[in-house]
């Protein structure tokens, strides 16, 4: 069942009965080659936790829509209070749901992330903070070979979130065995073996996670 949403990214806030959870799913960009080119990757303070710093214009999206998905999640948590809540984003949807994520966290509501091609959102206590929190489970999903998930690099200030779930197979049909489970600290973006079409394939070649051409919306 589908609830009301949001901004200038495409969004949606569900309520799934079969997993009895409150899902929200943000797509990536539309056009992620332009968003990469004219990517700032400036830091500001945020308040998720102590010392953490966040990518100027993520957080400005965040905080455009958290007021909506506040509301919208509060209300179905009122009426359905036993339902887990997920958020969920592919590129920059991800780096969207990963910092909603982390405002629920810190406030103390309980909440799973999943992210898939997401880039990094963060210093590294902001990092730190996602990756460790008892108030939720956190998988950020990757290609070995998307590009977007690999940056912002470090030497701009920005960690990583552990662990990482690094895909090695470009495949519809990823087995458990095609996944590396992976704690880093080190790893830096490689100028080498990039490839876009890693970033638009996690479900499958032509799938709602590709990003596209056209304008942001949200469903309603």
């Amino acid at each position: 069942m589908y609830s009301s949403i949001l901004t200038d990214a495409t969004g949606i806030v569900a309520r799934d009965d079969s997993t009895r959870n409150i899902v929200i799913a943000i797509r990536g960009s539309q056009s992620v080659r332009n968003w990469i080119a004219n990517a700032a990757f400036s830091l500001r303070t945020a308040t998720f936790c102590s010392g953490c710093k966040s990518h100027t214009g993520f957080l400005a999206s965040a905080q455009e829509v958290l007021p909506r998905v506040r509301a919208t999640v509060n209300s179905l948590k009122q009426q359905y209070p036993n339902y887990g809540i997920v958020f969920t984003g592919h590129s920059f949807g991800g780096a969207l749901a990963t910092l909603l994520a982390a405002d629920f966290r810190s406030r103390g509501q309980r909440a799973d992330l999943f992210t898939y091609g997401a880039p990094r959102v963060g210093n590294q206590a902001l990092s730190d903070f996602i990756g460790n929190s008892a108030l939720g489970r956190t998988f950020r999903v990757h290609h070995k070979e998307d590009p977007v998930s690999r940056i912002p690099p470090k030497i701009l200030g920005y960690g990583y979130i552990n662990p990482e779930y690094r895909i090695k197979v470009t495949s519809a049909n990823t087995q458990a065995s095609d996944i590396e489970v992976i704690q880093t600290t080190t790893k830096e973006i490689n100028l080498f073996n990039l490839n876009f079409d890693d970033h638009g394939y996690y479900l499958g070649p032509t799938d709602i996670s590709a990003c596209g051409d056209g304008q942001f919306e949200w469903k309603v």
